[in-house]
């Protein structure tokens, strides 16, 4: 038994929980391995809540997160703010840990405290592989938190192969977010680009109405057409 510095007791379990959250964060697996075998407990948290899988998922320690998964850690376990290991996983672009955490039967549709799914989360940073998979798997494309939907972060960024993408698997641009605003409000950059001016057909709307920002973008109830990648109007989006 040990005495930290207010002058209490440390017991030999909890020393060995705190060395492996140290040792899952430093990325040392045979240490894991060892703290493991001599009775460390594999879903020990810290005082926010991260457990060693969450922590290795978000660091993008595939063989630790493997490892912790055989010693049956939570797969769903959250911190104080409700993201898990697939979400970090998602949100970082570690495309491995997030097959591996979904093999291992983690929640592809979890949410934290903001409603942030994995979904959207990769959306939002550009993670196209990830994107993919998740939809493959049946990640749900209208899925709706604070700042909107999966399609809405994409359009925000300007991910156009994530809005193709997600506009295939049945994204609705008319999906709102709290703020009433849909990805239509949004120019959504890199799809909607000034070079394709002349491939936009646009109907409903005054001759001189300016684009957001001066780029070519969508603008609510504004009805498009985008030659060079797809005709959306083919997939039902715009009527």
């Amino acid at each position: 038994m040990m005495i930290n510095k207010y002058g209490g007791y440390i017991t030999e379990s909890v020393d060995l929980d705190q060395k492996l959250l140290k040792a899952s964060e430093d990325g040392d697996v045979n240490k894991v391995i060892e703290l493991l075998d001599s009775g460390a407990n594999v879903d020990v948290n810290t005082n926010y809540g991260r457990t060693p899988l969450i922590v290795a998922s978000s660091y993008g320690y595939l063989d630790m997160v493997k490892l912790l998964l055989q010693r049956n850690a939570d797969v769903n376990a959250k911190i104080k703010n409700g993201r898990n290991a697939l979400i970090e996983a998602s949100n970082f672009g570690y495309l491995q840990i997030v097959k591996v955490l979904i093999d291992n039967d983690a929640d592809i549709e979890s949410v934290d405290k903001n409603v942030w799914t994995p979904l959207i989360s990769a959306s939002l940073n550009n993670n196209f592989e990830i994107v993919e998979f998740l939809l493959e798997k049946g990640a749900n494309p209208n899925n709706i938190n604070t700042n909107g939907s999966s399609i809405m972060s994409a359009s925000y960024n300007g991910s156009k192969k994530i809005v193709i993408l997600l506009l295939e698997y049945g994204a609705d641009v008319n999906v709102h977010n709290t703020d009433n605003e849909s990805c239509l409000d949004y120019p959504c950059l890199g799809v909607w680009k000034e070079e394709y001016a002349q491939e936009l057909i646009i109907t409903g709307q005054p001759q001189n109405t300016r684009f957001l920002d001066n780029k070519i973008g969508i603008i609510p109830s504004m009805k498009v057409k985008y030659k060079e990648v797809i005709e959306m109007s083919d997939l039902g989006i715009f009527g």
